[in-house]
């Protein structure tokens, strides 16, 4: 809740502190410090998160949302949607809830005079800046993880990838053998492996309507099927099954010519 309303304060273009220590020990810490960006009308709000009425009905009973009083010239509960109503508040302070359209003021806080002491500007300079440079060190370490992450995916994976580039001209080449030899079975010539394999899909078609040659339909067409699932794409035993189909069907071709004659 802190980390978001801040980000919306900084939105609008407010300076923002969370979790900050406000004095001695009679002075609680703030969850959200913000102040406006002005010289003529400076403001300095205090928002303490609240995420139960539980929560918030301790600080109400003890009191110890006045100690805020002496370090800005607002003070606001914030909580999330159906915590607290207007009605609950304590006298001078406001109330900003979330719900899922951001947050919105339900009840404005009393403006007192404030002028921010010597002291607590140096704790804010000092509080912005070990947030900035925890950001820093963050966001370095953020760095260096995404860089050993990729020298370590470079590593396990780049020789896998070499390799697949490498083994990549022989599945060309693969293709292309098998595309001839397809075109020499059924005596025409493809673009494509793709056309080879549509083309031998319907000859199968044609030597099952035909009810002809079974044997070599089944083998055909198993081949087929196997083809076009990317069963047999890498085998190289392809190139030999069709023309070996190629060769039982051409004499067979020739015995029927024989006996035509």
């Amino acid at each position: 809740m802190a980390k978001d309303l801040a980000r919306t304060k900084l939105s609008e273009n407010w300076m923002v502190w969370r979790e900050v220590t406000l004095g001695s020990f009679s002075v609680p810490r703030a969850d959200v410090f913000a102040v406006a960006k002005s010289f003529a009308n400076p403001r300095f709000i205090i928002y303490e998160i609240k995420t139960s009425r539980s929560d918030f009905l301790h600080d109400v009973n003890t009191g110890k949302y006045r100690g805020y009083f002496s370090c800005c010239s607002q003070f606001y509960f914030a909580c999330p949607s159906g915590v607290l109503g207007k009605g609950d508040v304590p006298e001078h302070c406001g109330l900003i809830v979330r719900n899922e359209n951001g947050w919105h003021t339900v009840k404005s806080a009393t403006r007192r005079e404030f002028k921010p002491s010597q002291d607590l500007w140096i704790r804010l300079l000092i509080k912005g800046y070990e947030d900035h440079f925890e950001r820093y060190r963050q966001e370095e370490g953020d760095r260096f993880k995404e860089y050993k992450s990729l020298k370590e995916a470079s590593w396990l994976y780049g020789g896998k990838v070499a390799k697949d580039i490498a083994s990549g001209q022989d599945i060309i080449a693969q293709a292309k053998q098998l595309t001839e030899d397809a075109g020499k079975a059924l005596g025409r010539d493809f673009p494509t492996l793709e056309n080879a394999i549509w083309s031998l899909q319907a000859e199968v078609h044609k030597l099952i309507d035909r009810r002809k040659y079974v044997i070599e339909a089944i083998e055909l067409a198993d081949l087929t099927i196997h083809l076009f699932q990317g069963t047999y794409f890498f085998g190289r035993d392809v190139p030999k099954k069709l023309r070996d189909i190629a060769e039982r069907l051409d004499k067979q071709f020739t015995k029927e010519e024989q006996v035509v004659k």
